[in-house]
């Protein structure tokens, strides 16, 4: 079972404040909640919840474990907004907005590597793969030329992005 799923499942109990509600609110069942504390009781070696049918109470282990755990999905959510402002998806709808001034242009390879995204573009001409890097410019999105040709049915180029 996934680690971080089980520190989100124990803040769920404790932010919902039981483990019927805590499963409600993750889309899973009350058993697989108590699988994942029971799990990550396990790896710790301690206990972190008293429970019975009714109730639950954290031990002093388990408040010191639901601080840290916070600390972790926060440090991880910081990380995920962070790549999500420089990562693929967000090239990609940028792209997808550019693609729309040169509808002819052909997109024949895509490569995306710590943040920058090659493509290979072909055109009827080389005016077109201007006019989309001209429209990923407006969307934030640094847009480079890095290589083209005059091909038999157009022109083929290279344009490199980066914000």
């Amino acid at each position: 079972m996934d680690r971080l799923t089980a520190l989100e499942v124990l803040v769920a109990i404790v932010d919902s404040g039981g483990f019927g509600r805590a499963a409600e609110r993750l889309g899973m069942s009350p058993a697989m909640v108590s699988t994942h504390v029971a799990r990550l009781e396990d790896r710790l070696r301690t206990r972190l919840i008293h429970r019975s049918t009714r109730r639950f109470a954290l031990t002093p282990e388990g408040h010191q474990f639901v601080d840290d755990a916070r600390r972790i999905l926060e440090a991880r959510l910081t990380a995920a907004r962070a790549a999500s402002t420089t990562g693929l998806l967000p090239a990609l709808e940028a792209l997808v907005q550019a693609k729309s001034a040169t509808p002819a242009a052909v997109i024949q390879a895509l490569n995306f590597h710590n943040g920058t995204v090659e493509l290979k573009v072909a055109a009827p001409d080389a005016a077109s793969l201007d006019r989309m890097g001209q429209a990923l410019r407006t969307t934030g999105w640094q847009a480079d030329l890095t290589s083209g040709s005059n091909v038999s049915n157009g022109y083929e180029g290279h344009l490199q992005l980066h914000q």
